[in-house]
């Protein structure tokens, strides 16, 4: 099935893919960006409090014609109100009586200590406000002193994920594959370098599939079992992602890309330069 979607550790399932609304601006803009992703296909969009455009992608939900119950909703906390206040405007904002699934940030969110605002959040799963609770950007270190006092366990764990950073990820990645926690990437999985070899190693690949680089690195990341996020503007692209749900990449090639991303030189990537660094010629 394409796209199957991922049964969580609270047994509320999660759509594989995802159209993330950081830096995609507010206004008619946004609006226009989230209706091209929903009009392809995905179902699942990613927003935050911070990103500041949650109300214009309740907008295009509800101008797309789709049902509540065949959309999935991702948002934040990101403790630019009290956490009981930043649900209620989320969900207002939304114009949803609740989201799916309703995450802490990043821990620096997490005041004024992680079981304190975890507990909170656990009210808010108990009061009906979020479906799913968890986390963005949590170490192991966190997650240990989260789980120590957790009644609900976190059913999600945003962190960044791609070829370049495996080997430094790889603790939380395994921790989170331990407790049953979903991955979902903080960043697309095409953002990479024009240059590196993780890059050439996924036009190599492309070219003897037939099918495009950032097809071959959507495949990469659905192999690792995690939940896809793009942000890509172009419809076109957008159906191309989408598409790459149908792609099985060999164990040989996955291995290939894990290697390249190892060997891959190149300074890691920060939010920065994701504007200016991405692995094919077309902007997103």
């Amino acid at each position: 099935m394409l796209w199957a979607p991922l049964t969580m550790n609270d047994g509320n399932r999660i759509p594989r893919i995802a159209y993330g609304t950081w830096r995609r601006g507010n206004g008619e803009e946004a609006i226009a960006y989230v209706s091209n992703a929903l009009s392809v296909g995905f179902t699942h969009i990613d927003s935050a409090q911070v990103y500041k455009n949650e109300a214009e992608a309740g907008a295009a939900i509800r101008a797309s014609g789709l049902k509540r119950e065949d959309i999935f909703i991702t948002t934040k906390y990101s403790s630019l109100a009290d956490i009981d206040t930043s649900i209620r405007n989320s969900c207002d904002w939304f114009g949803v009586d609740s989201v799916d699934l309703y995450l802490i940030h990043g821990p620096n969110h997490a005041k004024p200590d992680i079981p304190t605002i975890w507990k909170k959040m656990e009210g808010i799963n108990e009061a009906g406000l979020a479906k799913s609770i968890g986390v963005s950007k949590f170490m192991v270190s966190h997650l240990e002193i989260l789980l120590e006092s957790a009644n609900i366990r976190p059913a999600v764990n945003q962190i960044m994920v791609h070829p370049q950073v495996m080997h430094i990820q790889g603790p939380v990645i395994e921790f989170c594959k331990k407790e049953g926690i979903v991955l979902i990437p903080t960043y697309s999985p095409l953002i990479h370098y024009s240059d590196g070899l993780v890059a050439r190693l996924a036009h190599e690949i492309a070219q003897r599939l037939g099918v495009k680089p950032e097809q071959v690195l959507i495949a990469w990341s659905k192999s690792k079992g995690v939940v896809v996020v793009t942000s890509s503007t172009k419809k076109e692209r957008l159906e191309d992602i989408f598409s790459a749900g149908e792609l099985e990449l060999s164990p040989e090639d996955i291995k290939a890309i894990d290697a390249a991303g190892l060997a891959d030189t190149q300074e890691l990537p920060t939010p920065a330069m994701y504007a200016k660094k991405t692995v094919s010629s077309t902007p997103s």
